[in-house]
């Protein structure tokens, strides 16, 4: 397993898979290096979901071993910058979230901002980039698969579903059947662009990576409470294994 407690751009995982499959996690980390003396918030904040996707890095990593395919994470808070927003977006260094104030977040200057970037955002996405083109330079087609989860309540509003599949494209076949897919191996309630729209806002690393270029992939969501454990990771995904492999199987025979 990684060890994602020192800020770093990113952590690569299974490099050397050779697979068609690129497995990506835009939240996995809570760190913030110690310049930033922990944007003026207790310890204790980084333990929320406001810091990093519980869970999700666990799953990617046992995603990854299960389909011996390479995965790319994330190895800062995306309170520092989010990942998964476009750079100039007012929420990529958010001010507030779920109603917690960010103290080192609210007077940034334009190259406090840039250095950001510089420093995370850019080779993050660059090294997704270019674990894409060794994949390309193989002769196969990418197919992304993006790991988040979600808080169970936001905003005093609990949410149902155990599991989300966002998609920003309709109609998407590959999303379609992966719920139908999830259906049928569980009882869980399966959302559709739940408990987020895809497109509302746009996430940065699937329009980028995936919808720009033309490549297939896969977008979920994964509720907390079931992934905060390394036993609960490692069955959400034996779960997801069963769920994608006839997709991924489909998609090297298009």
């Amino acid at each position: 397993m990684l060890n994602l407690e020192q800020c770093q751009a990113f952590y690569s995982y299974n490099e050397g898979c050779a697979s068609s499959v690129l497995l990506v996690c835009d939240h996995a980390s809570r760190a913030v290096a110690p310049a930033y003396q922990q944007l003026g918030l207790p310890a204790a904040e980084f333990e929320k979901h406001i810091a990093y996707d519980i869970g999700a890095a666990g799953v990617t990593v046992a995603l990854s071993d299960l389909l011996q395919a390479p995965a790319v994470l994330s190895g800062f808070s995306r309170l520092l910058i989010d990942a998964n927003r476009y750079a100039d977006d007012s929420a990529a260094m958010p001010l507030c979230s779920d109603g917690v104030q960010i103290p080192a977040n609210q007077h940034l200057s334009d190259e406090q901002k840039r250095q950001r970037v510089r420093d995370y955002f850019t080779p993050y996405h660059q090294r997704i980039t270019e674990s894409l083109v060794q994949i390309s330079q193989t002769g196969t087609t990418p197919f992304i698969i993006s790991v988040h989860s979600f808080t169970p309540e936001m905003q005093g509003k609990k949410r149902p579903w155990e599991i989300g599949v966002l998609s920003a494209l309709d109609p998407d076949p590959y999303a379609a059947q992966l719920m139908a897919n999830l259906r049928a191996q569980t009882d869980f309630n399966i959302g559709d662009n739940e408990p987020y729209h895809a497109c509302s806002p746009r996430g940065y690393t699937t329009d980028h990576h995936a919808v720009k270029q033309g490549y297939p992939h896969l977008l979920f969501e994964l509720r907390q409470d079931l992934v905060e454990r390394p036993d609960q990771q490692q069955k959400m995904a034996d779960l997801l294994h069963c769920a994608v492999t006839p997709i991924l199987t489909q998609a090297m025979q298009a």
